[in-house]
């Protein structure tokens, strides 16, 4: 009685497990990634408030504790007022001679104001 060879192909129930393995290690990794790039969009727009802010001391501190009425591209090293990471839109406020706010336009992107 000769019995017969295999070719090297898998069979149905080794595929069949691979499956469920890949499916598996995707369900955990997909969500992981999902949060990973909220909090990187997030962190990317305080970056950005956090560069504001820093600018605007920068001008309070130059000109004997004057802040700016709005934000100016020369106050930033490459010329260019930072935005959101995202679709939010970030605003400067100077409520008083010596106090400000800089937030943005999605509220979880915001974080406590530091005044000069």
């Amino acid at each position: 009685m000769k019995r017969k060879v295999r070719n090297g192909g898998w069979t149905l129930i080794e595929l069949i497990i691979i499956i469920v393995i890949l499916g598996i290690i995707a369900s955990v990794t997909i969500p992981a990634y999902m949060d990973m790039t909220s909090s990187a969009e997030i962190n990317g727009c305080q970056a950005s408030q956090g560069t504001i802010r820093s600018a605007v001391a920068m001008h309070y501190a130059k000109n004997k504790g004057v802040l700016p009425d709005s934000l100016t591209t020369g106050m930033f090293v490459n010329d260019e007022i930072p935005e959101c990471s995202t679709s939010g839109s970030i605003t400067y406020t100077k409520t008083s001679d010596s106090t400000f706010t800089v937030q943005c336009s999605i509220p979880e992107h915001n974080t406590p104001a530091v005044n000069p």
